[in-house]
């Protein structure tokens, strides 16, 4: 009896030695299991890859350690300084002030280098003056000007016409005697010279008088000369005016 409590107690004290001897061990994994849960993650990032930068187009080395606040991407061949990121929706995005760095992801086994988006710019909406409205002019309404017929323009269009007339008579004389022209005497409204006139009207009305147009420098006059022994002549008509009008030939 005393012999099976001795080797019972023993069993005992052994026992107590195995788990006070495996009970450091558990409570280790235990809490390696508790920080490995609440662990954030991003740990399939860490370590050493090969990339391609898309913004300097090169393939280079890189490597992603894990720091306390997230990750760092470091570059051991080149002397630049490493660069923080944070795990977001399984990808690595560069820490607040770094935005410029490109995003990384896992991609196939490879870790993929994205340029970040740029920034969508609102457009300023520009101002726009307000529109300032002018009275209509009104038209003023001018009054309609009727031309009014010239008394003297009419009177000396008909002692031009008159000087043409005696010039055609004029013309038919020296064709009847032999190249030359009438003499000053000749070339008035009475005698021999009125039936040449006759043939190609009547004799011309001075406008202004109403009487049959007579030599003299006045108004609706007409004055004529021979010229180089009967070769030729010059007939002068005078205007309302009493300047010259016309010249024939």
């Amino acid at each position: 009896m005393n012999e099976s409590l001795q080797a019972a107690l023993a069993r005992l004290r052994s026992s107590r030695t195995t788990l006070l001897a495996i009970l450091p061990v558990v409570v280790a994994i235990a809490v390696l299991a508790l920080v490995m849960a609440f662990r954030p993650g991003g740990g399939q990032f860490v370590g050493s890859w090969q990339v391609h930068d898309p913004v300097s187009g090169a393939t280079t080395t890189v490597r992603i350690v894990r720091t306390g606040g997230g990750f760092e991407l470091r570059v051991p061949t080149a002397q630049v300084a490493p660069v923080p990121y944070l795990f977001r929706n399984g990808k690595l995005v560069p820490a607040p002030g770094y935005e410029s760095a490109c995003v990384l992801a896992l991609v196939g086994g490879k870790l993929v280098m994205t340029p970040p988006e740029a920034p969508a710019i609102k457009p300023t909406p520009r101002a726009v003056p307000a529109a300032t409205l002018s009275p209509a002019a009104t038209p003023t309404s001018q009054p309609s000007s009727t031309a009014t017929p010239d008394p003297n323009a009419q009177q000396d269009a008909q002692i031009t016409q008159g000087v043409h007339t005696i010039q055609a008579a004029v013309q038919s004389w020296a064709a009847d005697h032999g190249d030359v022209f009438p003499t000053a005497d000749l070339v008035v409204s009475t005698g021999p010279f009125s039936a040449y006139v006759a043939a190609v009207g009547s004799w011309p009305t001075d406008p202004v008088s109403g009487q049959p147009m007579k030599p003299g420098s006045g108004a609706g006059d007409y004055t004529y000369e021979q010229l180089d022994g009967g070769q030729s002549f010059r007939l002068t008509g005078y205007g309302v005016d009493g300047t010259p009008l016309v010249t024939v030939p």
